[in-house]
């Protein structure tokens, strides 16, 4: 892959995270008894995120037109009480939404 692909593919994937990963933090402090996978495209449907939520962590996963750009990640926040946003997680409530532009 070439050095102008590989900075568009980190470029689109920073974005995306940019966009997409304040979302999946608000929905992390809940309740799960199973692991549970949630999926977010890009309009194009090239980039996708995966996050798997079980009972130990959270963990993220970029994938490109099928290639794996950042394999299965944890993902976690601590604040600066202590609190830690992404360990033993459960899910509350999910719900499902389909976006047509930018």
């Amino acid at each position: 892959m070439n050095r102008t692909v590989q900075k568009l593919l980190n470029y689109e994937t920073r974005n995306i995270m940019r966009k997409v990963l304040p979302f999946l933090l608000l929905a992390l402090p809940v309740d799960i008894s199973a692991r549970k996978i949630y999926e977010v495209k890009d309009i194009s449907g090239k980039i996708q995120v995966v996050v798997a939520v079980n009972d130990c962590n959270v963990t993220y996963s970029v994938v490109h037109e099928g290639d794996t750009m950042i394999a299965p990640s944890p993902i976690s926040m601590r604040m600066t009480d202590g609190t830690v946003f992404g360990i033993n997680a459960r899910v509350k409530k999910s719900s499902r939404q389909t976006v047509k532009r930018m």
